[in-house]
């Protein structure tokens, strides 16, 4: 079993899984994935007949994906695995707290 020194553990968060705290270094990478996530829910929940707020909310969610592919987001848990993998962390390790 890999271990982290010891500077890195008082960072750490303990509900989060190891898999979890690598991707939490990703932040602006995860923003915009939460963010394209909430944009959907808004679409969802919208009514059919407010075309303008629907396509400001569309056009948001363009503007997110671009960032998202530039960002290469969804491609972060292979890189994720890994950096896992380099370190020594094996796959069953990647869910323990």
């Amino acid at each position: 079993t890999a271990m982290l020194r010891q500077e890195f553990v008082d960072e750490l968060v303990p509900e989060r899984t190891l898999k979890e705290e690598f991707m939490s270094v990703f932040e602006e990478e995860n923003q915009i994935l939460q963010d394209l996530r909430d944009a959907e829910a808004q679409l969802e929940s919208m009514s059919e007949d407010d075309h303008d707020a629907m396509q400001e909310v569309l056009d948001k969610m363009q503007d997110l994906q671009r960032k998202a592919d530039d960002k290469d987001v969804y491609v972060l848990e292979s890189r994720v695995k890994k950096t896992m993998d380099l370190m020594g962390f094996n796959d069953d390790e990647a869910d323990d707290l």
